[in-house]
């Protein structure tokens, strides 16, 4: 859980999964699978040295990826960093 929240990033927060990945600069590509509040994020992460995340292919302002209405179908979860 330690990982998953503070060196990856992910954390559940009230509004929904916040992410501000703190990698090593070794890790430059990573995938994660988490479910919270019964949906399921599929998150990759890339370094590039600008930070973004889009939900779904849209851009989102800010960290925190908020909860879908729908919850069977999986979140597609684009960071980069």
């Amino acid at each position: 859980m330690d990982a998953s929240q503070y060196l990856l990033g992910v954390r559940p927060t009230l509004d929904g999964l916040a992410i501000e990945p703190h990698l090593p600069a070794r890790f430059t590509h990573l995938t994660v699978t988490r479910v919270y509040r019964g949906a399921t994020y599929h998150i990759t992460m890339d370094r590039t040295g600008q930070r973004s995340v889009a939900v779904d292919g849209r851009p989102l302002d800010g960290d925190t990826v908020p909860i879908p209405t729908d919850t069977t179908k999986p979140v597609e979860v684009t960071v980069t960093f």
